[in-house]
């Protein structure tokens, strides 16, 4: 994404036009800082810091070394911006299960309660071998506080 050849020092390929280095065409000029990068692990996060993309974490994280979800998603933004660079600007996103009510009427509040019900236990620990944690549901009426 920065221009550069791909590959090592004698890596090539062959093309209609010759043998050539391979290399992202077409170049586009801060393509990198306008990339991000959606990390569920340590590893993916460490690997966006030391290329220097952006980082979005989503609603899914690994539950490497813990059970809680925003400890898990704190410990992937730590571990990125410990690496992405004191000239990159370090952003980070975060994606959220949110569903407001505002103009719902009585049958549809009780269907998304019922919803942000259901997915509530699956909150509270990781649920498979993989160990991912997943947010709480935000819900409610955008007037008020949201319910967890």
């Amino acid at each position: 994404m920065r221009g550069r050849v791909l590959g090592g020092e004698g890596t090539v390929i062959q093309t209609p036009g010759g043998t050539q280095r391979p290399r992202l065409r077409p170049y586009s000029p801060g393509l990198v800082d306008r990339t991000w990068y959606g990390a569920g692990s340590r590893r993916s996060a460490h690997w966006a810091g030391k290329q220097g993309l952006s980082l979005l974490c989503g609603n899914i994280v690994a539950g490497e070394g813990t059970d809680d979800f925003s400890t898990a998603q704190r410990t992937l933004i730590r571990e990125y911006r410990r690496l992405v660079g004191p000239d990159r600007p370090g952003r980070v996103a975060i994606g959220r299960v949110i569903v407001p009510f505002d103009t719902a009427d009585a049958a549809t509040r009780r269907r998304y309660g019922a919803y942000a019900a259901g997915r509530h236990k699956r909150t509270l620990k990781p649920q498979s071998e993989g160990r991912p944690c997943s947010s709480p549901t935000w819900w409610g009426h955008g007037r008020r506080s949201w319910g967890c």
